[in-house]
């Protein structure tokens, strides 16, 4: 049969990449080739289509099976050709080989017989013969073999796959095993595969070339629609090519019955499993086939790189079905697992959470790019802690192998132990509900309590808490050369970091609450999610910030509003269980006692200061102005009213005398009280002062004089002061005469 070749056009247009990929692809591999001539007289390269890389071969299959869907013109390679017998191949497997096996201990007995006897060769081929064909009676009625001692001694499984040996055949035999060709007693029987009509049919129309169109074509209708019954492919095929089959002898057969057509199809199905799987789905054949040559970076040490994913948990809940979390170290594959009612970045966050406090700080943690990875409150909490954040392709499953490995495991060992599992497909909870049912129709109390649905969200949690620390933990991995999780991890001798500050992390992990956290502390407490929170050191009226914890929800994590300082742990009474009138009290004795705290400390303030009306007239003192304002001149002022007003009252107006001036007396020394310096005045003296100071030091280094280097140093931090600025500008203003100094005193 002609070997089928491809070109490197060929290939390059199936992988969708340039000529020049796959040649130098071909070259790096060293891909087997023959040279041909091509259209335009240069030669080209053709490659078997057997010696090239499986991922390569399946992916011609693929393209070849799309086209075949479409139009049925697929080309297949020429029949054999018949051979002569001596030029058949050997048969191979392992009942050949067993064949050969056996001819090989013929042989061995016949020349221990043939030296013990003496016999010629004609002769010791006839009595041979006689002697094993007796024996041969015996041992298939169930007794010893009988006979010489080289016969008597052959092993039963020589008989049964040489139940007949005439002295021809035993020549045979001899004259091969004598020329060491061993391999040849194996025989060269030829095979009958594929070589029935429906394998070796032509197309009639010749829009197909060669033997086995019509095989072909029923390899792409099951590929196009992979639920085609037997009988629904024999009818498209007889609606395509006709009610009879060519052969290539030119013989018309009638076509086969559906039975012929369920065995090959059978065959056709077994034959080509992988390319069948990566045209109807590829996911499943990634999985199956693809080939996942080398290992996975798995880190240089412990918490070097993490992995986290989520999925469904195959058990139902009391409140319905839950997804789980799923984190490993890569270095040592420990796991941790956290529940949670819907896939969303709080749970991420929790899950980092737990895993940080119990493992410490991990150098790298890769996810997919779904939503809750992507979050801002992911990537925020891991930009916080320095941790890298790379993120795997879209739709490639096999770059974080290793927690999809763990799901894997987890959904199959773990789940199905749980009450409430509902199987790993629609297929198997279809069949837990119809064993339910029948069950329940049965009144079968013992296989209705296996179906219960009992288990919640903290229960599932605290098993899945069980089973990765007591079952996972010391399950010996291939990948850790046989070392469990747990000795992997006590291996490590190198240091790891952690963080000592539960609070601190919970500042950047937790949740907040609705409304970006704030709440309102009322005389009730804080109210959140429809229930109400309480702790102490809450004072209400105040506004605070709060963070949930999603694996705790009687607890909740309160912090101020302004600087996001820790105040408290709040819990809620009723989903903790705690006495509503014990937590009452407490309550009120904390406020008895912040209240009680708070007025004493305002009366000892209060006692350090002095009388309210002192302080008011000693300011009011302060800001009067110092200097003594002139006498006015003034006019009497008389009206009629005035004038009767004083003649009624005896004191009728005198004639004014004009003001003489008395005499001067000579001045008197008058002690008088100092007048206290205000603090602006003291102020505007002191910086008066230091420029005055700065003036001189600077006249002295100028002149060339003695400055201590303390003095220096003062000089120049002085010259950069907002202050000698100012009073270098009001100095240069009072030489251009736009200001005036004022009087000294």
């Amino acid at each position: 049969m002609k070997a089928r070749t491809v070109t490197i056009a060929q290939i390059a247009t199936t992988l969708g990449v340039s000529n020049d990929t796959i040649a130098r692809r071909a070259d790096k591999e060293a891909w087997p080739y023959q040279l041909t001539s091509s259209t335009g007289g240069r030669p080209a390269r053709s490659f078997t289509f057997t010696a090239l890389p499986r991922t390569i071969q399946d992916a011609l299959d693929a393209a070849e099976l799309r086209r075949l869907r479409e139009t049925f013109a697929d080309a297949v390679a020429a029949e054999p050709a018949p051979v002569p017998a001596d030029e058949r191949p050997l048969a191979s497997g392992p009942r050949a080989n067993a064949r050969r096996d056996a001819r090989l201990a013929i042989f061995d007995a016949f020349e221990r017989l043939r030296t013990a006897s003496g016999y010629s060769l004609h002769r010791a081929y006839a009595a041979f013969s006689a002697l094993y064909a007796h024996a041969a009676l015996e041992v298939k009625a169930g007794r010893p073999a009988p006979g010489p001692e080289p016969i008597s001694s052959l092993d039963r499984s020589v008989f049964e796959q040489v139940p007949k040996l005439s002295a021809r055949t035993l020549e045979r035999i001899v004259t091969t095993a004598r020329a060491g060709a061993f391999q040849a007693l194996k025989g060269r029987y030829p095979s009958r595969r594929d070589t029935g009509a429906l394998a070796i049919a032509l197309d009639p129309r010749g829009d197909i070339e060669g033997p086995g169109a019509i095989s072909r074509a029923i390899l792409a209708l099951i590929t196009a629609q992979p639920h085609l019954s037997a009988r629904a492919v024999r009818d498209q095929i007889i609606g395509n090519f006709g009610a009879e089959l060519l052969l290539p002898s030119g013989q018309l057969v009638a076509m086969p019955p559906v039975r012929t057509f369920q065995w090959h199809i059978a065959r056709l199905k077994e034959q080509h499993e992988s390319t069948i799987l990566a045209v109807t789905n590829p996911d499943a054949w990634r999985s199956k086939f693809e080939f996942a040559i080398g290992e996975q970076d798995t880190g240089a040490g412990l918490n070097d790189i993490w992995q986290i994913d989520a999925s469904p948990a195959d058990a139902l809940l009391v409140d319905g079905r839950h997804s789980v979390y799923v984190l490993t170290d890569l270095w040592s594959r420990r796991a941790m697992v956290l529940v949670t009612r819907t896939p969303r970045a709080a749970a991420v966050v929790a899950l980092l959470r737990r895993a940080i406090l119990a493992w410490g700080v991990p150098n790298q943690v890769k996810t997919d790019n779904g939503s809750d990875f992507k979050a801002k409150a992911t990537r925020g909490v891991l930009r916080s802690l320095h941790i890298e954040h790379p993120l795997s392709p879209a739709f490639t499953p096999t770059d974080k192998g290793h927690v999809e490995r763990l799901i894997g495991t987890l959904q199959h060992d773990f789940m199905p132990l749980q009450p409430g599992f509902i199987g790993h497909s629609v297929a198997d909870r279809a069949a837990i509900e119809a064993r339910r049912a029948f069950a329940a129709r049965l009144g079968d109390n013992d296989e209705r309590a296996a179906f219960c649905v009992s288990l919640d969200q903290v229960e599932l949690q605290r098993r899945l808490d069980r089973w990765c620390d007591e079952a996972y933990a010391h399950r010996p991995h291939d990948g850790l050369d046989g070392q469990s999780p747990w000795e992997r991890e006590r291996s490590w001798a190198g240091a790891l970091r952690t963080i000592h500050d539960p609070r601190a992390l919970d500042l950047l992990l937790w949740d907040m609450a609705s409304g970006d956290g704030y709440r309102v502390v009322g005389k009730k407490g804080l109210r959140l999610e429809n229930t109400v929170f309480w702790g102490p050191g809450l004072v209400e009226g105040t506004r605070v910030r709060v963070r949930l914890d999603p694996g705790d929800m009687g607890r909740a994590y309160v912090y101020t509003a302004e600087d996001d300082a820790f105040i408290c742990i709040a819990e809620s009474p009723e989903r903790l269980g705690l006495d509503r009138a014990e937590i009452a009290a407490r309550a009120k004795a904390d406020q008895r006692d912040r209240v009680k705290t708070a007025k004493a400390e305002l009366r000892r303030a209060k006692a350090r200061l002095r009388p309210l009306h002192e302080v008011a007239e000693e300011v009011a003192r302060e800001r009067m102005p110092a200097a003594i304002p002139f006498p006015r001149a003034s006019v009497p002022h008389e009206t009629p009213a005035l004038s009767a007003a004083a003649e009624a009252a005896g004191s009728a107006p005198a004639e004014v005398a004009r003001p003489v001036e008395a005499p001067r007396a000579p001045a008197a020394i008058i002690e008088l009280k100092p007048r206290t310096e205000s603090p602006h005045e003291r102020a505007q003296r002191e910086a008066a002062d230091r420029f005055a100071r700065w003036q001189a030091i600077g006249a002295d280094i100028d002149a060339g004089r003695a400055v201590s280097e303390s003095d220096r140093r003062w000089h120049a931090n002085y010259a950069t002061d907002s202050e000698c600025r100012a009073a270098l500008k009001a100095e240069q203003l009072i030489a251009r005469g736009v200001l005036f100094r004022a009087p000294a005193g």
